[in-house]
């Protein structure tokens, strides 16, 4: 059965307060604008890559075998976010397809949760 593509973001809220915010896909400008769009000003404004720089610790955690969305772009992500002197993570998930990463019975899950639960002071 395939699942249905996800595309809301998640915000979880350490006891100390810091905020995490998961989206499953890390939509950018060529994944979210169509062709011609009227407001695409609207696009950019939703974009990751155009929020640069965000002053925030930053990171990334994608499947090298996701067919939905490439891993090229959290590697241009990084690549740009340290241009303009950020500090990025990129966490780099061999074999890892789009949904797995986020799915707690999959094998990708603890390293998931070993890579975000510092940022919540875990």
């Amino acid at each position: 059965m395939a699942r249905k593509h996800a595309s809301r973001s998640q915000s979880v809220t350490s006891a100390e307060g810091s905020e995490v915010s998961f989206c499953p896909c890390g939509f950018s400008r060529w994944r979210i604008r169509p062709s011609g769009s009227q407001y695409p000003e609207r696009f950019d404004a939703g974009s990751p890559i155009e929020l640069l720089p965000s002053g925030s610790r930053q990171i990334l955690i994608h499947g090298t075998e996701d067919d939905i969305v490439p891993f090229s772009q959290s590697e241009k992500f990084v690549e740009r976010a340290e241009q303009l002197g950020e500090q990025p993570t990129l966490v780099k998930l061999e074999g890892v397809g789009h949904f797995e990463l986020i799915d707690p019975e999959s094998d990708a899950w603890s390293k998931v949760v070993t890579a975000v639960l510092p940022v919540l002071g875990m």
